[in-house]
């Protein structure tokens, strides 16, 4: 393997000429360049590209206009290679300076989409997060405030009964220019997501659930990633209707089922109730259930979605002992064991992305197809997400926290859990933490890449700032390899980059420094980015080994608080692709420490209005138990005291790993660990008091009373009541 060598990127030029756009490699800063630019910065673009010499006295009225280069991002399309003029397509990143742009999209045009194994070219289309100026009553609405050539397709879902800031879209790679440069653009900022897939959209009216017998119904909704609908723990508890599912709508992301997609969401299929309930009065088994709905899937042994569907509505309820008490009873039916329910299974490549880093799309996706299938006026919701990652700004500004935050309060009766993530299941830290950075000082701390690991590694550097707009915040970022090659430093504004030999060789590594980012609004990010130490293909792959991260304070202040997370890295089970969780060296530190569970909660559940559940493990005494050691931990980033609003029990003992409920299969169960458990668990909780507190039609409760009420329970639900004849009752 040839010597690493790094090549400095801070801003792309286009040559006049034909429509090929050419680049430039120099290690000065170049701007944007049109058919009437002046004759010297025509020679600088042409040295730039031809010799790489450095600025000359030809180049004399570049001064001016150089040192303005901060206050503008200005990367704009080129074509890397010069062979084609759409296949080669760089980014174009913010020349609006009021619109927050995704450092991650950026990481998958410089590295072609590697990471997602799509062919890059102008016309591609891209799945975003989107946050608006303000909310659009119609899509027609939308569309008069987008610049006019811009193609922008947005799911009818978004323009139901709630109307939101906070949407989904795509658009193609190409149009991404018109929507940052147009003086009005009604975009403030954009986040990649993971690729949708398309399918006819369904003729078969929406799903909409209502009140029962005059009384709020109870929903609960779970998005995961498959659910086994044929279980007997979703089954209607009536005896006289043995093959009729609880579960009024499976929403399959994937295009795997070969039905239609829901009404207004041009992706995915749906099962309505009567494609998940085959009828008759002899009860079927799984295998006939699934014969007359016309699923041919071959089930696992388990699945995370349907372990934690029965944990937050399985009926009976589950229990933590394997074997009950002589003389037990099973637990008695609550309000969630005959709730009517709702899922969401997300696309395996979303699932895939262990990062968590483009669940934003599928997830807001999947949360206001949940909403729109229930009616709002009659109808308790509770949803469960059992996602997460690692990185984030973990201060609740990131697009999917504020998303979710707006939802809520613009329905009642209606609650979110979130688990509070596995963040210390390694046992190993993925978070650093330097307090504070005096002036021309450099921080440092290494990280472990794993040999033979199939994913890409990122890492985030969050810097505190009092005003977001500030465009003078002086530090710099390095990113150095094992064999003591590094991208250049990287100051605000610039993107570095660590290729394998040279310009035009494939990209190992990128440090990413914007003015403005979308994963967070009260703070500076930095991006590090390294391609996977393994691959099946013939692609360039990064040394394994201890990669070193470097801050350097070049302001006359110093900089207090500066974190820093290494994303979510871990493989699925059943994945041919391995992925290892990359992890701080505390014996590397320097000006970094790593010691500490602080700052670790999962970066979806630190909203202020959302609910989260830590994980306990049972101990042998009666009705105790402790916090479980991977559990993620409070307080935020910005030092605000979030944490768990609860903690529930994720392991029955030290040694009895696990919760057990449902398998794939009626009679069989697994036993899973982790706060996912938890999760299910407080939804649960959740749900029998939203519907004990808020029975009947009239009775509303909004978000903050919600969250008033269970912040107020807090102990209640963390205490526990444990009967040892039958298992784990959350509700005392």
């Amino acid at each position: 393997m040839h010597r690493l060598t790094s090549t400095r990127w801070n801003r792309w030029t286009s040559t006049p000429g034909p429509a090929r756009r050419r680049w430039a490699t120099s290690r000065t800063t170049t701007l944007r360049g049109s058919r009437s630019r002046p004759r010297h910065l025509q020679h600088r673009a042409r040295c730039c590209r031809g010799c790489g010499a450095r600025r000359s006295t030809k180049c004399g009225p570049w001064a001016s206009v150089r040192d303005r280069r901060r206050s503008v991002e200005s990367v704009h399309f080129r074509d890397q290679r010069a062979a084609d003029d759409t296949r080669h397509l760089w980014p174009p990143v913010l020349e609006n300076p009021t619109l927050a742009w995704d450092p991650y999209l950026l990481w998958a045009c410089i590295t072609h989409f590697r990471g997602s194994g799509k062919i890059m070219t102008g016309s591609m289309r891209l799945q975003v997060v989107v946050e608006m100026s303000k909310a659009f009553n119609t899509i027609e609405d939308l569309r008069e405030a987008c610049p006019p050539a811009a193609g922008i397709s947005i799911p009818g879902l978004y323009f139901g009964q709630v109307k939101s800031r906070y949407l989904t879209a795509e658009v193609s790679l190409s149009d991404l220019p018109s929507l940052m440069t147009f003086d009005v653009s009604p975009f403030r900022r954009i986040e990649l997501g993971m690729d949708r897939g398309i399918t006819t959209p369904g003729l078969l009216p929406p799903v909409r659930i209502g009140s029962r017998g005059g009384n709020r119904r109870l929903v609960v909704g779970v998005i995961d990633d498959i659910c086994a609908y044929a279980h007997e723990a979703f089954r209607d508890p009536d005896p006289l209707k043995p093959n009729e599912s609880r579960i009024k709508a499976v929403w399959t992301q994937d295009e795997t089922t070969g039905l239609p997609s829901p009404p207004d969401i041009p992706y995915g299929s749906q099962r309505a109730y009567a494609d998940l309930s085959p009828g008759g009065s002899i009860r079927l088994s799984d295998d006939q259930w699934y014969a007359a709905t016309s699923d041919d899937r071959i089930w696992p042994r388990a699945t995370h979605g349907t372990h934690v569907l029965d944990l937050a509505a399985g009926a009976p309820r589950p229990t933590l002992l394997d074997t009950p008490a002589a003389g037990s009873t099973m637990p008695a039916p609550d309000h969630a064991a005959t709730a009517s329910l709702l899922f969401v299974e997300l696309p395996r490549l979303t699932v895939k992305d262990v990062s968590g880093g483009s669940l934003g799309v599928h997830l807001l996706d999947g949360m206001r197809y949940l909403m729109e299938s229930t009616l709002h006026n009659e109808t308790n919701l509770v949803v469960n997400v059992s996602y997460g990652n690692y990185g984030g700004p973990h201060d609740g500004s990131s697009i999917i926290e504020e998303a979710m935050d707006d939802l809520l309060r613009l329905r009642d009766n209606f609650a979110i859990v979130l688990p509070a993530g596995n963040a210390h299941i390694i046992g190993k830290p993925i978070h650093a933490h330097c307090p504070l950075l005096q002036s021309g000082r450099t921080a440092e701390v290494a990280f472990q890449v794993i040999v033979d690991d199939s994913s890409e590694t990122f890492v985030q550097i969050w810097l505190p700032l009092t005003d977001i707009n500030a465009a003078d915040l002086h530090a710099s970022v390095q990113l150095r390899a094992p064999d003591g090659s590094s991208t250049p430093w990287a100051s605000l504004g610039d993107i570095e980059l660590l290729t394998q030999n040279g310009p035009g060789t494939p990209v190992l590594a990128a440090a990413m420094f914007l003015n403005l980012v979308s994963q967070g609004t009260k703070a500076k990010m930095a991006l590090v980015g390294i391609v996977p130490t393994a691959s099946t293909t013939n692609t360039a792959c990064a040394s394994p080994g201890a990669w070193t991260l470097a801050v350097r304070n070049d302001g006359p202040a110093a900089i207090e608080n500066i974190h820093a997370w290494i994303e979510r890295h871990d493989s699925l089970p059943d994945s041919p692709d391995v992925g290892h969780q990359p992890f701080f060296i505390d014996e590397s530190a320097n000006g970094f420490t790593t010691v500490g569970r602080k700052y670790t909660l999962n970066s979806l559940a630190n909203g202020d209005n959302t609910l989260c559940a830590g994980g306990l493990v049972k101990q042998r005494e009666p009705n105790t138990s402790v916090d479980a050691v991977y559990s993620g931990h409070g307080p935020g980033r910005d030092e605000s005291p979030r944490a768990p609003i609860a903690q529930v029990i994720s392991d029955a003992g030290i040694v009895l790993k696990g919760v057990r409920a449902a398998g794939a299969r009626t009679g069989g169960t697994v036993r899973m660990s982790g706060t996912s458990m938890s999760s299910g668990w407080l939804a649960r909780f959740v749900a029998n008091k939203l519907q004990e507190q808020a029975p009947g039609l009239p009775d509303v409760l909004t978000n903050t009373q919600i969250h008033a009420f269970f912040a107020a329970r807090k102990s209640e639900v963390a205490v526990q009541k444990i009967d040892e004849s039958q298992g784990l009752d959350p509700y005392p």
